[in-house]
């Protein structure tokens, strides 16, 4: 196959002064580094102008050319890649990318391209190829997004923006990305409600423990009260708990509550004999904010949870940014014996391993070489995560 590559390419867009559109290519890996050997693909470009719901290509057969129907003068926005219909990304020009920008806020754009932009942008800031600033100003175009996938997207967004600041929560970044994560779902927060209407779709149902879930995770205050609410009159018996939205109520009971709530789940694990609500509140048990209680809940996995499941309740501790570095050494310290439990390579040990992936420190990094050096090729693939993302 002449054109087969490992990999694909990233198509950069450059405005030229004629108002033409040059279209460069190159091979997209997501650590930032260049492929030495510059391959090259043949690249049917789908192309999508605004008012027209018809797209059309052109063919990029070298390491550059001209797209013949686009002129960067025209106020009116173009997308690239249109319908996603193509396995390659996408780094606009600044006026381009303006103007799409525009057009998701006016939803303009259907939601395979809404996502495909939001998607290259954090991919292409990932890998250092565009400032993160610029990727945040796509993001906040989303702020009327009701689209379940475009969703699920931003809340993926949010949940990496936000290890950024897992150790600075009293700064005024945090404070700021706050006010960013309740501007984006707050809308769509307030438009779902905390009840199913009648004749609504599954996938309404799923948008709203989405949504609620991701509210709790960055505390957005009035979500947390209703869930509290709404958590007590569950374990008094006043009111019923559909099963979508119990586990963002156990853990903003457990978070706001602390040991009370704290208990409150844990009896509600152990007088359970369904996996998934045990699964529920292993994995809000570690939103406790009590260092003291989350040693214990370490000590508590190992020796009383089963074993496929006390990857859960590591990981949930790790989520907590007051249980980031416990979970950590926990690890490390009890490494031999989770390796003599589950054998070397265990898809279970890889799993907990996540824990360090969150770190987001040069320090961190470091730290974890050491430890790293002895370990199989599997958990060093998880743990190469960490250090690309420091």
């Amino acid at each position: 196959m002449e054109n087969f590559q490992v990999g694909y390419p990233v198509l950069e867009i450059s405005d030229l002064e004629n108002g033409e559109v040059q279209v460069s290519q190159g091979r997209f890996l997501s650590n930032g580094t260049e492929d030495a050997s510059k391959p090259t693909w043949i690249v049917p470009i789908g192309v999508l102008n605004a008012g027209s719901s018809e797209s059309y290509y052109e063919l990029l057969d070298g390491t550059s050319g001209l797209l013949s129907g686009v002129n960067t003068n025209s106020s009116e926005w173009t997308k690239l890649n249109a319908y996603q219909s193509g396995i390659f990304r996408v780094k606009y020009s600044d006026s381009m990318a303006s103007k799409l920008i525009t057009a998701i806020g006016k939803s303009e754009l259907g939601p395979e391209d809404r996502l495909s932009l939001l998607s290259d942008n954090f991919a292409l800031a990932r890998a250092s190829r565009l400032s993160t600033a610029k990727a945040l100003e796509v993001l906040k175009a989303f702020n009327q997004e009701t689209e379940y996938t475009c969703i699920l997207s931003i809340c993926a967004c949010l949940t990496e923006l936000s290890r950024l600041f897992a150790q600075k929560t009293d700064s005024e970044e945090y404070r700021g990305f706050k006010r960013l994560a309740e501007q984006l779902l707050g809308p769509i927060g307030k438009a779902v409600g905390w009840d199913a209407k009648p004749g609504e779709s599954h996938i309404q149902s799923l948008l709203r423990s989405q949504v609620i879930g991701s509210l709790i995770e960055f505390e957005h205050d009035e979500t947390m009260t209703e869930a509290v609410a709404r958590f007590k009159s569950f374990v008094s018996g006043e009111a019923e708990l559909i099963p979508d939205l119990r586990l963002p109520c156990y853990f903003a009971a457990v978070e706001v509550l602390g040991k009370e709530g704290y208990d409150a789940v844990m009896k509600i694990y152990k007088e359970s004999d369904l996996n998934e609500e045990m699964v529920r509140c292993m994995r809000a048990l570690g939103a406790i904010p009590d260092v003291t209680v989350l040693e214990e809940t370490l000590q508590w996995a190992l020796a009383e949870v089963k074993a496929q499941d006390i990857f859960i309740v590591v990981n949930s501790v790790a989520k907590n940014r007051r249980g980031k570095d416990l979970a950590w050494e926990f690890l490390q310290k009890e490494w031999e014996n989770l390796v003599e439990r589950f054998g070397k390579g265990s898809h279970l040990n890889t799993r907990m391993m996540t824990s360090c992936t969150e770190f987001s420190s040069e320090e961190k990094a470091v730290s974890t070489c050491s430890f790293a050096f002895h370990l199989d090729g599997v958990i060093l693939r998880f743990l190469s995560a960490c250090f690309l993302n420091a």
